[in-house]
């Protein structure tokens, strides 16, 4: 990647506030492929560093929720089947007492 180090951090932040990765682009002037190749490597480093920190923890009490949302339509508008289409959903679980004692 040749984007310059402070424009990655720049891109991060905005990441992290919840921009969008358009708005990103405006902002910085960044190409959008590129703002998503800054998320997938921050991401990937991010896993990696909690794998190496966050261990053993005692799991007590566990909260689950779902999200749901829809790319180009809805699955039941979903006519040409195809599986990039149609309904999205992301589980999230947090461990809702221990996760304050364990700092990074």
């Amino acid at each position: 990647m040749y984007t310059p180090p402070e424009e990655v951090e720049s891109a991060i932040s905005l990441l992290v506030e919840g921009c969008s990765i358009r708005s990103i682009q405006r902002i910085t002037g960044i190409d959008q492929n590129t703002v998503m190749k800054i998320l997938v490597l921050a991401g990937e480093r991010y896993e990696r560093l909690l794998e190496c920190k966050i261990r053993n923890v005692q799991v007590s009490d566990i909260q689950c929720d779902e999200m749901w949302g829809f790319v180009g339509c809805k699955e039941k508008r979903n006519c040409a089947g195809g599986p990039e289409r149609g309904d999205a959903y992301c589980f999230v679980a947090i461990e809702r007492n221990t996760i304050e004692s364990y700092k990074i």
